[in-house]
C-alpha cells in the first residue's frame, strides 16, 4: 500500500508504487487460496480478541487483499469456477477502461484543468450526429464527470460508456486545440496503449511484436503516470502490465464485452417484467428468449422480397447497416457510404462509394478519427463482415469528420 512504509520492513518487498515489471510476481491459484485462508483465519482471530485490530490491518495491507467472511471464497466450488486470479488479472478492460486506470488518470486532468472546460468541450462537441443509442450514452456520462459526476455509484458508466468516452475525450485533446498539461499527455499515452490493443485483436501481427510493443507503452505510459498522480496508482495498473504475456502466451485478449452484453440483456428483460408472483419465471422466460434471439443471428438482407438479392439494409454480426451510412474498412481503414446491400455467393455484400482521405495541415490521420472527403470517388464491393461503423460524425467545410472506436 503506498505510504504505508510495511514494504520496507522486509527485504525484497516493493511499495505499490513501483513501475518495474520484474518486482512483481504473478500470483498462481494456489497461493492465493492460501493467502485468502490466512486473512480469513486472522479475521476470526480479531473476532474472538486474540489478534488486534492494528495487526490485522498490517496483514491485509501486506498481503493485498480483505477478503469478506460472507463473500465467495467461503464457497471453494465459486472460487474454482472463477479461476482467480487468472480471470482477474486478464480482464483488460476492467483493468484499463472500466472502474480501472482510466478514471484514475482522468480524475488527474480533471484537477490540472482550468475552469470553463466543461464550456469548451461543449462547444466542441456541438454538431456531432453519433451513430447509436449507447454512444450518445457515452457522451452524456463523460459531460456528467466533466461537471463534476461522479464514476462510481448505481448509475456509473458502463465498459462501452468509457470506451466512446476515452474515443472522444482524446479528439477533444488533439482536434479541439485544448490545453494538455502533463495529465493529458498521460492521457493520449494511455489511449494509444488501449489502441494498440485492439488493433491486435483484429490483426494477423507477429506475436512477439505486439507483445514487445505493448510491454513497452505500458512501462512509458507507467512511468509517465507515476510522475503524476502516484497517490492515485492501483494494481490494476501492474496487471496491465501482463498484456504482453497475455498476448504472447494466449495470442488473443481476454475481455468482458460480452459479459456486460448479456448483463444488458437481462436489465433490460427484466424491467419490462411485472413485480408479481411469477416474476422470477417470467424474466428467466423472458432472457432466455432473447438470448435465442441474440445468438440466432445470420448476416442477411432486410426489406426485401423473398430471393431478392439486392437491398437497401442488411443485417451483419448483428448490426443494421443502411443505405446512405458511413463504414470503415476494418483492415485497409478506407472508408466510404454504403450505395447497395446484395447477396453475394451466399454472403451479405456492399456496394460502397469511396471517399478520399482529406490531408490536413494541422493534424494526422489518427485510428480514432478520420478526415474524409463529402464528394465520392470509384465503388468497391466489400464483405459486410469486414466493416466497423464510426462512432460519430460531423460535417465540415469542404469535409466530414468520422470519430471510430480504436
Amino acid at each position: 500500500m503506498d505510504g504505508s512504509d510495511i514494504a520496507r520492513r522486509k527485504a525484497g518487498d516493493e511499495e505499490i508504487t513501483v513501475t518495474r515489471k520484474s518486482a512483481f510476481q504473478l500470483r498462481t491459484s494456489a497461493s492465493l487460496t492460501s493467502d485468502i485462508a490466512d486473512l480469513l483465519e486472522a479475521r476470526r482471530l480479531v473476532q474472538s480478541r486474540r489478534l488486534t485490530k492494528g495487526k490485522y490491518t498490517d496483514l491485509c495491507k501486506v498481503l493485498g487483499f480483505e477478503p469478506s467472511e460472507h463473500g465467495v471464497w467461503t464457497f471453494p466450488r465459486v472460487i474454482a469456477a472463477l479461476k482467480l486470479p487468472d480471470s482477474m488479472l486478464f480482464d483488460w478492460v476492467h483493468s484499463a477502461i472500466q472502474d480501472g486506470m482510466f478514471q484514475a488518470i482522468f480524475s488527474a486532468y480533471l484537477q490540472e484543468v482550468q475552469d470553463g472546460e466543461l464550456d469548451s468541450v461543449k462547444a466542441f462537441l456541438h454538431g456531432w450526429t453519433w451513430v447509436e443509442g449507447n454512444n450518445r450514452g457515452g457522451v452524456a456520462k463523460l459531460l456528467d464527470i466533466f461537471a463534476g459526476g461522479s464514476w462510481h455509484g448505481h448509475s456509473r458508466p458502463s465498459a462501452t460508456d468509457c470506451l466512446v468516452a476515452i474515443v472522444v475525450l482524446r479528439c477533444w485533446l488533439v482536434l479541439g486545440g485544448a490545453d494538455l498539461g502533463r495529465a493529458g499527455k498521460n492521457i493520449l499515452l494511455f489511449t494509444d496503449l488501449v489502441s494498440a490493443i485492439q488493433s491486435a485483436k483484429f490483426s494477423g501481427t507477429e506475436t512477439e511484436g505486439v507483445a514487445d510493443l505493448l510491454s513497452t507503452m505500458w512501462e512509458q505510459w507507467a512511468t509517465d503516470f507515476m510522475a503524476i498522480c502516484p497517490e492515485a496508482w492501483k494494481p490494476k495498473g501492474h496487471w496491465l502490465g501482463h498484456l504482453g504475456d497475455q498476448w504472447r502466451y494466449f495470442r488473443m485478449f481476454l475481455d468482458t464485452w460480452v459479459t456486460e452484453r448479456l448483463g444488458r440483456r437481462v436489465k433490460d428483460t427484466t424491467s419490462r417484467t411485472r413485480n408479481t408472483r411469477a416474476f422470477e419465471r417470467t424474466a428467466v422466460s423472458g432472457i432466455f428468449v432473447a438470448h435465442c434471439e441474440a445468438n440466432a443471428h445470420r448476416d442477411r438482407l432486410l426489406s426485401c422480397e423473398v430471393g431478392s438479392a439486392f437491398s437497401a439494409r442488411c443485417s451483419s454480426m448483428g448490426r443494421t447497416i443502411s443505405c446512405g451510412s458511413w463504414v470503415r474498412h476494418r483492415e485497409s481503414l478506407a472508408i466510404g457510404k454504403v450505395a447497395l446491400c446484395l447477396l453475394l455467393d451466399g454472403r451479405v455484400s456492399l456496394y460502397v462509394a469511396m471517399h478520399d482521405i482529406v490531408p490536413t495541415p494541422r493534424f494526422a490521420q489518427s485510428p480514432f478519427w478520420s478526415f474524409v472527403s463529402s464528394e465520392p470517388g470509384g465503388c468497391e464491393l466489400w464483405d459486410a463482415a469486414h466493416v466497423e461503423i464510426p462512432l460519430g460524425l460531423k460535417q465540415e467545410i469542404g469535409y466530414t469528420v468520422l470519430l471510430s472506436s480504436p
